[in-house]
C-alpha cells in the first residue's frame, strides 16, 4: 500500500486521544499518512555532549546529567521550580517557570539530557528555556532529533513520540512508488527506510 493509502485515523495510535486529535487537526493532520508527512522544519544535534563548565556562551548547549535536588523562589502565584542539576564538570540550576509540575518528574537521582542556553546569573549557571529526556542508560539517546511544526497543545516530545508510533505502525509495509529498476540503479533506500530516516535521521550527513 502507498503510503497516502494510509487513511485510518490518528486515534489508532497510543497517546493519541480526543484531546490531542483536535490539536493536530490545527495542523492539516488526521491520518496516518498526514502525520508522517508532516515532515521536520529542522534537526537538533546532539551528537556532541556539553559539560556544565563548558555551555556559557552557547547558542544551545546538551549537558547529560544528573537531577540532584529541588528549590523554591518567590510565592503565592509566583512561586517557582529551581531543578539543580550536576555532571563531572560542576552543577547548574534549570529554572522552571510556570513548569512547577516537573517536580514529580525530574525527581533527584535521575538522569536526564537538557537542551537549551545556559547563562551565569546570581552565582550560578541557569538555564530557564530547555528541552528535556529523561534516560536510564546514554544509548537511548537520540543523537538527531527532529524539530516539528507545532501549535498550542503539543510539546516537541509529545509530537516525536507520536510520529514514532506511526512509523512503528507501518513497519516495512509501505509499497515502492519508483520501479524497482531505478531503485537499484540510483541506490535509493526502501520507501520505509527513507521515511523514518526524513523523521529520525542517525547522523547529520
Amino acid at each position: 500500500m502507498f503510503l497516502k493509502e494510509y487513511r485510518e485515523g490518528i486515534t489508532t495510535l497510543r497517546g493519541v486521544g480526543p484531546k490531542i486529535t483536535k490539536v493536530l487537526q490545527k495542523l492539516n493532520i488526521t491520518t496516518i499518512a498526514d502525520l508522517c508527512l508532516h515532515f521536520p522544519r529542522d534537526y537538533i544535534d546532539r551528537s556532541h555532549i556539553d559539560l556544565i563548565n563548558k555551555v556559557i556562551g552557547k547558542k544551545t548547549a546538551h549537558v547529560a546529567a544528573k537531577v540532584t535536588g529541588h528549590d523554591y523562589f518567590g510565592w503565592g502565584r509566583k512561586k517557582t521550580l529551581k531543578v539543580f542539576i550536576e555532571d563531572e564538570s560542576g552543577r547548574a540550576v534549570l529554572i522552571c517557570f510556570g513548569r512547577s509540575f516537573l517536580e514529580s518528574v525530574l525527581v533527584p537521582g535521575r538522569n536526564i539530557l537538557v537542551s537549551g542556553t545556559f547563562t551565569y546569573r546570581y552565582g550560578e549557571i541557569q538555564c530557564s528555556h530547555f528541552e528535556f529526556e529523561v534516560y536510564d542508560n546514554p544509548t537511548e539517546l537520540l543523537p538527531i532529533i527532529p524539530v516539528y511544526p507545532l501549535t498550542t497543545g503539543i510539546s516537541p516530545g509529545h509530537m516525536r513520540n507520536i510520529m514514532k508510533a506511526a512509523l512503528d505502525y507501518l513497519g516495512d509495509m509501505l509499497s515502492e512508488e519508483l520501479p524497482g529498476e531505478i531503485l537499484r540503479t540510483y541506490h535509493f533506500p526502501p520507501k520505509a527506510a527513507a521515511l523514518r530516516s526524513i523523521h529520525f535521521p542517525p547522523d547529520m550527513e
